[in-house]
Formats: C-alpha cells, structure tokens, sequence
C-alpha cells in the first residue's frame, strides 16, 4: 500500500492527471498566481485592511508590489538634499506590511517586494552613498586639447581627478596609435609637441552629478559597477526586510529592482546640452581587464573616446565586455545570489530598453543581465499601438514602428528555462479604456510576458474595469507559462557591432544621442526592421547574444543552446563579431544550419578590429555553401529571400496580429493578440494536419471545438486575443 501511495505521488509531481493541461475550469476562472498585480508601493499599507481587501477582490488582483517606505517628514530634505533618512524607518510601516503579508497568504495572493525609494534602484533612498561617499557613482571621463604653436596646455578641472594622457598625433580625423605616448598628469603643465597635428586625450574620474538635475529622482545613485557598493545596497534594503519580515519574509515571492542606471550619461530629456563624454567606471575594472583581455586598460581607453584607427572597434569591444560583465555580475548577480539563499526570486526592469544603443548607455547589456535575474523585466508604460514608449523619441532618425522589448526578455526566458517575465505596465497610460488595456497586455503576453503589475492605470478604472482586464489577462497568462517555445529561428542582436562603434555622448538629449552615434543608430534600425518584419510576418524566433554563443553545442542540422534548438540564424547588421560568434557561426554553418546575414558581412572583430580578411571569408562562405545567405533588402526582411521553417500554425491575411506558439505536453497551442483599435480577420492553417482544433476566448472564459478541415478564418474584434490549441 505504502508503495503505491509513492507511485502515486510520483506520477502527480511528474505531471499526470494531478497537472491535466489545459484544464478547462482554471481557464475560465483564474487563480490569483496568473492575474495582474499592482505596485502601489506602500500607498496600499495605508489604508483600512477591510477597504484594501475590498478593492482586491472587487478588482480580480493576484497580488501587490509593495515595500515600507517612509513617513518622514519632508524637512528632511533641508538637511541633505540626497538622503531620505526615514527610508524604510517606520515602524508603523513595518508592523501594516507584516499584517498585510499574513492577510495575503491567507488569501493566496502574492506579495513583492520594490526595493528602492522610488527609481532608479541601487542607492537605498541615498543611504549606500551616505554610508561611504565611495560608493557614489563614479564615472571616466574624456576631453581632447588641441595643440597651438607646438604646445599644449593641460590644468586639471575642479572635482576631476586626472588618470592619465595620451599625446597623439591626428591625421584625417583619427589618431596614430602607433605613435601614442602615455604621460602623467598630476599637476598643471605646458607639454612640447613636434606639431599642431598632435593632441592630448586627458582621461579624469570624477562622482556624477547628474541626480541634481531636477529631472532625476533628487538623491547620489550607488554605483552599480561597484561589488562593495551594491553589498551595501543589499544590506540596507533587502538584509532589512529580512530581519523586519521574520516569519513572514517566506511569503516574499519576488523582490522587484527598477531602473538601476548608469550615470555616466545626462538625462535623456531635459540634460545639459554640454558634458563631458564618459563610462561608468570602478577601480575593479583594471584588473579584471588585463586578466581577460592580457592587456593594460590603460591602452583601450582613449580609443573609447577618439578614433584610433583600425584598431579602435577592437579595443571597445573589448572594454564593453568587461564593462558590461561588471555591471551584470555585481549589481543583477549579486541581487540574484541573494534572493536565491533566502528562497526568493529577483525581477525587475531596466532603463530606456527600447534601442541597443540606449542598452550600452545606460544599463551595460540587457542580455547579461537578463541572465542574473530569476523573471527577468521590461515595462510598457504608455498605451501605443506596438510601442512601450511615446513614437516622437526616434523623429528624425528611423522609422519607429515597434519595440522589441518583450522579445528581447522572453528569449532569454525561453533558452535559459526561466519561471517567466514581468512587465512593469501601463503606467502613462491615463485616459483609456479597459479594452484599450486588454490590447497593450494581450501584445506583452503574446510576445512572451507571463507576469504583468499595472502602475497607476488602476486609478482611473471602474473596479469592475479593471477586474474585466485582470480575468483576461489571468486567462492568457495560463497559457503563456506553460510548455515550451517552439521556435528554430535564432535572431543574433548585434551588440558586438554597437559596442564596437559606441560614442559617449557630449549631451543629454536624444538627438545628441543619435548624432554622435550614426552607426550605432543604422545597426539598431537594422536589427529593428528585421525583428519587427518577422514578428509582422507571425514567426516564432528568438532573440540571441553574442553572450551566448559560448554555451552553444553543435549538431547535425542546427544548434542547441539552452533548452532549445535552432535550425536557422539570422545575422543582421553584423558590422562587427567577436571571435566566439565568428567561431560560432562558422560551425553552425559547417553543421548544416542555415545561415542569413541582413544587410552587411562582418567588417571585423575583436582580434584585430577592421578586418578586410574577415569579410572575405564570409563572402567566400555564402558563395561557395547554399545554406548561408546575404540579405541586402531595404526594409532587412528576411521573409522574402530566406527560406524559413514550416510551424504548427501558419497565418496569413494581416500583418497586425501578434503571435506566439508553444508546447506543453501532447498539446500545441498559439496566443494570437490583435494590439489595435480596429478588428482583424487572418486566416490559420495547421501543419501537418489536425483532426481537430479548440478556441479559448479570455474575454469570456468560453472554449468551443472545432473539426478541422483545412484553412479557416478568424475575426478578432479591437484590442483582444485568442488561444487555439490542437493536440
């Protein structure tokens, strides 16, 4: 007896009938773990617990996103403009929350916890600077002095500390780096030149100022390049809720981060239109440099500040894959180890994700921190059609038809078998109705988000509204954290070549951004118009880095990487790889998988820089191999010169609707999202061929089979979605 109450028990935990999928009630009815959340930071502790029970039930929410806060006093801000030292001080705050944390678990709702005092995240209210002025963040700054009658006259700037300088001669616009002579700066001086053709580079730290700007949030960010720095930040935030929480801390599902960001560059609206360009910077990067790279930093960093020559694009790759290692491992990865001993997740989102450009510029890369994080994050805040943020942003630059956020995170979920992906959503987004609502989520959620918190949207629906879109949400959400992508195309972002073009910026603005970083902008748009043109064409792909080649394993046909397997990669704007994807690419290619570059051959690497060499190899390689190709289309579409794999569902009739097809079990099943104001009508044809097929309608909860005789149509009304299943 005692061994078949075992057996039974292992076939339930192993997913038999105890885990039937999909089960038909759950759908109609969704429990709390699928529905929206929301962050009303510790705004929901304040009220009455039987007012705050009411809107949770009367709302369909899943949970909250909270944290305790403060009630100091605002006088506060007269002693230190920069430190709220009520940050997670008050008692009362402590006591409402662990009420609020036993009410949630007897409710079986689910409690995160934000960990800053408003964004960006990293400075604990601007405690972590106050505990060592150290920890604020440091930044490596450049400014070049032009020679005159054979000299050149170097005074150190107040606040700077001079690293060192690099005499250079220039011709054409860029730097004899075989003739570059590195000096000590530790005093004011005049420096002989042969010339007026030479230069000097001064390379200066200094702690960024850019929190007194009136549009950042008033307080000295901690360093998040730092280790040292960001253990402080964990001791005073999440050590605390630890010791605050006791018993309760078990019920913490997720401590959610937001926004941590560089400092290095001026805020994107409304910075000074004149600075310094610069990096973050920590002293541990010196080391960690020479250790992988087998040369002095000291080399790199002029070449990140001037053009040095061929040599240049191989000397910032270089210093970005550092740079980014850095930002990743002790800011995200160490968040992650943290979460993960006390038997917690890490989630949360970062700044500005919509270009690689902005990745680099303000959060290292999103790809390498993604990895750190157990529900890696994006936000969607506003209501636009196929956009997270306001279109005017890109004016002027390329054409912005839609962001690709969502995938950029769910891949990274999907290949690295993640539990799922949070959206920080809909938090500009006043003046909508609940239905425009269901559109925006039902887009995330067909691009791979699983979890969604709304911000402020909830202040201005009706309490039935908004428990309307938490029931469909909830519904879709069912579907979209179970199985598996089904995807074989691998879609290789080209951060490589933006770091090996990269320009620090010498202002706050957008269109500074884009003018100092005309290449960077062309390879974005490229990498942009490919994805956006195979989500529009409703291909299952994802998203992959030049981060993660170095895991990938090469077989007959394709590549394994992670819990998937790629039959085809497309390569656009490959302006620059490193010598791991050029390493990886030529297996893949050498294996029989199919190979497509967009727009360009690769121009060089991370060995030399420039690489004539390099471009005739791949040349040689799509002559002479029928399975690597060159696309060099206008629009970077694929579709129409590259041959892609058949999927379970194929559609046809509009380019509007937003798909994502998965696996769970013996059942394969699509989320179709229609993200717009009008109604649609596709046509769906299942491969190979089905006896059968079901229709899950989330706005109602309704299932209805249907015999499946060949190709049919679908009409989906305005800002909705649908789920067909077959088995």
């Amino acid at each position: 007896m005692k061994a078949l109450i075992y057996m039974l028990a292992g076939v339930m935990c192993a997913g038999g009938f105890a885990a039937q999928f999909p089960d038909e009630e759950e759908f109609a009815n969704p429990p709390s773990e699928y529905r929206l959340m929301q962050i009303p930071h510790s705004w929901a502790l304040r009220k009455d617990l039987a007012e705050l029970d009411a809107q949770i039930r009367e709302s369909g929410l899943g949970g909250l996103v909270v944290d305790a806060g403060t009630d100091a006093p605002n006088e506060q801000f007269e002693r230190e403009l920069h430190v709220n030292y009520g940050y997670l001080q008050s008692e009362p705050l402590w006591n409402r929350l662990n009420q609020f944390i036993e009410y949630a678990k007897d409710k079986g709702l689910k409690v995160w916890i934000y960990d800053e005092y408003a964004y960006p995240s990293g400075s604990a209210g601007g405690q972590v600077v106050l505990s060592n002025p150290e920890f604020d963040s440091k930044i490596m700054g450049s400014r070049t002095l032009s020679a005159q009658n054979g000299k050149i006259e170097f005074a150190p700037l107040k606040d700077k500390t001079p690293y060192f300088g690099t005499l250079v001669p220039f011709k054409d616009g860029a730097a004899d780096l075989k003739q570059a002579k590195r000096i000590t700066l530790d005093k004011a001086r005049s420096i002989t030149v042969p010339d007026d053709s030479w230069k000097l580079i001064v390379l200066e730290s200094w702690f960024s100022d850019t929190w007194n700007l009136p549009e950042n949030a008033w307080r000295r960010n901690g360093n998040i390049m730092d280790k040292a720095a960001m253990a402080e930040f964990i001791r005073l935030t999440h050590e605390r809720y630890k010791e605050k929480l006791k018993g309760n801390f078990k019920n913490i599902e997720a401590f959610f981060t937001d926004e941590p960001q560089l400092s290095a560059v001026e805020k994107w609206i409304g910075g000074r239109k004149n600075m310094q360009p610069a990096v973050q910077w920590t002293d541990e990067i010196v080391e960690r440099f020479k250790r992988d790279k087998g040369y002095d930093i000291e080399t790199a960093l002029p070449a990140l500040f001037a053009d040095f020559g061929p040599a240049t694009p191989k000397m910032r790759i270089d210093f970005y894959d550092v740079y980014t290692d850095l930002i990743a491992e002790n800011f995200f990865g160490q968040i992650q180890k943290w979460c993960r001993d006390n038997g917690t997740m890490s989630s949360g989102h970062m700044l500005l994700e919509e270009s690689l450009l902005f990745h680099i510029m303000f959060s290292g890369s999103f790809f390498k921190n993604f990895n750190f994080m157990d529900l890696p994050g994006i936000d969607y805040l506003c209501s636009f059609e196929y956009r997270s943020m306001h279109p005017g942003w890109a004016d002027g630059v390329f054409k912005l038809e839609e962001d690709y956020t969502a995938k950029l995170a769910s891949s990274v979920a999907n290949i690295y078998g993640k539990k799922g992906v949070f959206s920080e959503s809909l938090g500009l987004a006043e003046g909508i109705d609940p239905q425009r609502a269901k559109g925006v989520l039902a887009w995330h959620l067909a691009e791979g988000v699983t979890y969604i918190s709304t911000y402020t949207v909830q202040d201005y629906f009706p309490r039935e509204g908004y428990k309307s879109v938490s029931d469909f949400v909830g519904r879709i959400a069912y579907f979209a954290r179970k199985g598996k992508s089904v995807s074989k195309i691998a879609v290789l972002a080209p951060e490589t070549a933006i770091w090996g073009v990269y320009n620090p910026p010498t202002g706050g603005d957008y269109p500074t951004f884009f003018g100092e970083n005309q290449q960077a902008t062309m390879i974005d748009d490229c990498f942009r118009k490919t994805v956006v043109n195979l989500l529009k064409s409703q291909t299952n792909f994802e998203i992959i880095s030049p981060s993660m080649l170095g895991s990938a394993k090469f077989g007959k046909d394709g590549m394994k990487l992670g819990q998937m397997e790629f039959s085809h990669i497309i390569v656009p704007a490959a302006k620059y790889l490193s010598t791991a994807e050029i390493r990886a690419l030529k297996k893949f290619a050498e294996k029989g998988g199919r190979l497509c570059f967009v727009w360009t051959l690769p121009e060089g690497d991370d060995a030399v820089g420039a690489n004539p060499a390099l471009t005739k190899e791949f040349e040689q390689l799509v002559a002479n191999n029928k399975n690597v190709s060159l696309v060099e289309n206008e629009e970077c579409d694929v579709s129409k010169e590259f041959e892609l794999p058949k999927q379970a569902f194929e559609f046809g009739g509009s380019d509007k609707i937003r798909t994502q097809i998965r696996k769970a079990g013996k059942t394969t099943f699509a989320i179709v999202a229609n993200p717009q104001s009008s109604p649609v009508e596709f046509e769906v044809k299942i491969n190979p061929k089905a006896k059968s097929y079901k229709i899950y309608d989330p706005e109602t909860g309704l299932i209805t089979d249907h015999p499946y005789d060949g190709p049919f149509k679908i009409q989906l009304p305005r800002d909705t979605a649908t789920i067909i299943t077959i088995e």
